[in-house]
């Protein structure tokens, strides 16, 4: 909605635009509650000389996977160098009441970005694609998924306005927030122990951790929160974005993946205080279980109470005919 209490998430899965843009395609941001917790840091100075110029265009100042410490390098992609008006769809996008739905795909590559085309070997194998499904109107959960053929060393960022904190949780979750009393934002890996994570407050060697203000040519300290996992071939990176009000806490919510039999896709269970929720992306139009629920559909999720008792669900097909209890 369009209150100050509303959440929002914003992501960015267009072609790339020509010279006046950023290697961030897939950039996420985030507000909840009245405080806008995960942003796109700015632009700083045109002044390709500065080496925070380079910092503020590259990847590495937006919410994004880095492969092996590269970034998108779009722009020196020959096609991009005259971009055409865009044609087709970009990204997958379904909406409901229960659930917004969206998936798009970043395949061109990774390297040392400058204003000059890398000289070193760009990585041209890794695919990602970046799932989000936000629980209306609760939480995000943001699927990184990476197809390789060989293993690199991968970097999840979340960039913060200056004035929020970063707080370390048990089973390396973040909690991100301005004061004691005030809203926060819990960043949840589902599998946790498969990877580090740090962050960084303006840094100068590497550059990380900084926020440009509206003013041309102002920059400040601000939090960079780091997920590294090493050595991975293709894998899959789950993170539960749960936001909270002033007052309350997630300290109980957890997310872990489910197996999915029948067919091919992507399960969790996310536990909260209220119950379970069930959730399903669909790679294919078999009937699948994952838990102990069955569907066909893209997108499906069953919430239930602390009993088991299924209070609501949601199918992108159709709730009451695909979506059921197996037996």
């Amino acid at each position: 909605d369009w209150t100050r209490d509303a959440r929002y998430l914003l992501f960015n899965a267009g072609p790339y635009g020509g010279p006046h843009g950023h290697e961030d395609k897939l950039n996420i941001e985030l507000y909840a509650f009245g405080q806008s917790f995960i942003v796109d840091p700015g632009t700083y100075t045109y002044n390709r000389a500065d080496p925070f110029r380079t910092y503020f265009v590259s990847s590495a100042s937006h919410n994004l996977i880095m492969v092996d410490g590269k970034s998108q390098v779009r722009r020196w992609k020959k096609e991009n160098l005259n971009p055409q008006p865009a044609v087709g769809n970009y990204a997958t996008w379904i909406s409901q009441a229960d659930f917004d739905y969206v998936a798009a795909t970043y395949n061109d590559g990774y390297g040392c970005f400058g204003f000059r085309p890398p000289k070193d070997a760009v990585v041209e194998e890794v695919i990602h694609t970046r799932h989000i499904l936000f629980v209306k109107p609760d939480y995000w959960v943001m699927i990184d998924e990476l197809q390789a053929g060989s293993s690199h060393n991968y970097q999840l960022l979340f960039h913060t306005p200056p004035e929020v904190n970063a707080a370390a949780g048990p089973e390396n979750r973040i909690i991100l927030k301005t004061s004691p009393d005030g809203p926060s934002l819990y960043l949840i890996p589902a599998a946790p122990k498969k990877a580090t994570v740090t962050w960084m407050v303006g840094s100068e060697d590497p550059i990380q951790g900084w926020y440009a203000a509206p003013n041309y040519n102002l920059k400040f300290p601000a939090t960079a929160v780091i997920y590294s996992w090493e050595n991975s071939a293709s894998t899959v990176i789950t993170t539960l974005l749960y936001p909270c009000p002033a007052g309350q806490t997630a300290e109980s919510v957890t997310i872990e993946p489910l197996p999915v039999s029948g067919g091919q896709g992507l399960a969790f269970v996310v536990t909260t205080g209220r119950g379970k929720d069930y959730l399903m992306l669909s790679q294919d139009d078999n009937l699948k279980q994952f838990g102990p629920y069955q569907s066909r559909g893209t997108v499906a999720g069953v919430r239930t109470d602390n009993n088991g008792k299924i209070l609501s669900q949601f199918d992108s097909e159709s709730a009451k005919s695909r979506l059921r209890a197996s037996k």
